[in-house]
């Protein structure tokens, strides 16, 4: 009877046992192809080593641009990140604009095509800065045609002029300020019926800057300092916006032992016998053989190699590409805020044009709120320079060799703000001095700070990448 008991018992413990193996082997996704998980949902029920993870600028976000404008003769609408209909638009979208740089025969087209084609059926698609067209194929995992532009920013899809159904592909070179056109004959039933279902209210409401003739002057023999690039969007409506203010996460960060050593470990450093100090500016200041680490009170991080050969690696073999480059320089990022803040949440864009340079390039990023760019514009202490964004890093033969971050997060408030219509700000443009024979590229919204909040302000940006706030 102890015998037949005792085999019972192991008989049982090897069911559970296999039934546990099983579960883990489905868990983890060995038994289904990559990217899924039939399980996933029981993983999360049972929070086996799950995590909430912050949102990622990832290569697949990268990949994503940063606004629709859809068009419809009549009618118009704009579409960010933010808006819940994005998701529904940019991957049709997306796939007719791959397709086309993979497929598709382009030369180079009348200018003013670029213009016209926005009156029509269309959407205008907009990444947040310029990129060298290599590096945007590599993002989007498309191997290009030739003869393709060598810098892009947007691009346009319309319904052809001929109502042949077809449609026309344009992209703008912003190295040679060239139109690139194709003309392809996929997709044209699914696009014209996105167009009908997000093109729904008037153009009134959001001109092209080419439509009230800010893109020129109107009169050639008076000189207008400033002018608007013709696909600048003018918002004519005020919109109210919470004031927002900033929260310190390294606060005490000298004393807080296990902020301090994920901080460290994220940049390589040995944290069991760092040599740290804090200076007369209450600065918490690493050191190690080939480079130094910075925290200061206000939440700024700045690391700095000996040199360009003692820098972060980030790849490991000496063949890589700039996109392979760039797309571990983000990931540094990403794992940088996860070490040392887990439960903060990351929304970060890009802020500055990539254009081709090898290994070497400088890459600035900044946070978002809501959609919104929080512009840092801040000193670290009285005898530092200035953070002109929230991320700055300078990268050189595919090492990080600088690296600047205010470690700062966002909390919306209860109190409002208006700034007035984009026609309010254009007043103010043309009244400001600093901005005379300037060609805008950008006026949008954005967050600035004054005192200790963060106000909604109209931002412009200029041909030459400068970021001008426009106060009251």
């Amino acid at each position: 009877m102890i015998k037949e008991r005792i085999k019972s018992c192991l008989l049982g413990l090897l069911i559970v046992s296999s039934i546990v193996l099983t579960l883990n082997i489905w868990i983890s996704g060995k038994l289904w192809s990559d990217g899924y998980n039939f399980f996933s949902n029981i993983t999360n029920f049972f929070d086996f080593e799950s995590k909430n993870k912050s949102y990622y600028l990832s290569k697949e976000n990268i990949s994503y641009p940063q606004r629709i404008i859809v068009n419809n003769n009549e009618q118009r609408n704009l579409y960010t990140h933010t808006s819940t209909q994005y998701n529904d638009i940019i991957p049709s979208v997306l796939d007719i604009f791959k397709s086309s740089i993979s497929s598709a025969e382009f030369t180079v087209a009348n200018p003013a095509e670029w213009n016209s084609s926005l009156k029509g059926k269309s959407a205008y698609v907009s990444y947040p800065i310029i990129y060298d067209s290599n590096l945007l194929w590599g993002i989007l995992d498309i191997v290009p045609v030739p003869g393709l532009p060598g810098t892009v920013k947007d691009f346009i899809i319309s319904v052809s002029e001929k109502n042949d159904e077809t449609l026309n592909i344009y992209i703008k070179d912003y190295n040679t300020q060239d139109i690139y056109k194709a003309n392809v004959s996929f997709s044209y039933g699914e696009f014209t019926s996105m167009i009908e279902k997000y093109a729904i209210d008037s153009i009134n409401m959001l001109p092209y800057s080419f439509e009230l003739n800010f893109d020129k002057s109107s009169d050639e023999s008076v000189e207008q300092k400033i002018v608007l690039d013709p696909t600048v969007t003018l918002l004519l409506e005020e919109s109210k916006l919470p004031v927002i203010e900033s929260v310190n996460l390294t606060k005490d960060v000298y004393n807080d032992t296990e902020m301090s050593e994920n901080i460290l470990s994220s940049f390589g450093y040995n944290t069991t016998n760092i040599r740290k100090y804090l200076d007369s500016n209450n600065t918490a200041v690493y050191v190690e053989n080939y480079s130094s680490i910075k925290i200061h009170e206000n939440g700024l991080l700045e690391y700095k190699a000996l040199d360009n050969t003692k820098g972060i690696t980030l790849t490991n073999s000496a063949s890589t590409s700039q996109h392979d480059i760039f797309i571990a320089c983000i990931e540094f990022v990403n794992t940088l805020w996860d070490n040392a803040f887990p439960n903060e949440e990351l929304n970060i864009n890009l802020t500055s044009d990539i254009r081709a340079n090898g290994k070497n390039f400088y890459i600035t990023m900044d946070y978002y709120v809501d959609g919104y760019q929080a512009i840092s514009n801040i000193s670290a202490n009285k005898v530092h320079s200035k953070l002109s964004h929230s991320i700055e890093i300078t990268v050189a033969e595919g090492k990080i060799v600088e690296y600047r971050q205010l470690f700062n997060s966002f909390r919306t408030t209860n109190d409002y703000f208006g700034n007035g219509s984009a026609i309010n700000a254009i007043d103010r443009m043309f009244a400001d001095n600093r901005m005379e024979n300037s060609t805008i590229t950008e006026l949008t919204i954005a967050y600035s700070k004054n005192g200790n909040k963060w106000y909604p302000t109209w931002s412009a940006k200029t041909t030459g990448g400068e970021r001008i706030i426009i106060r009251r």
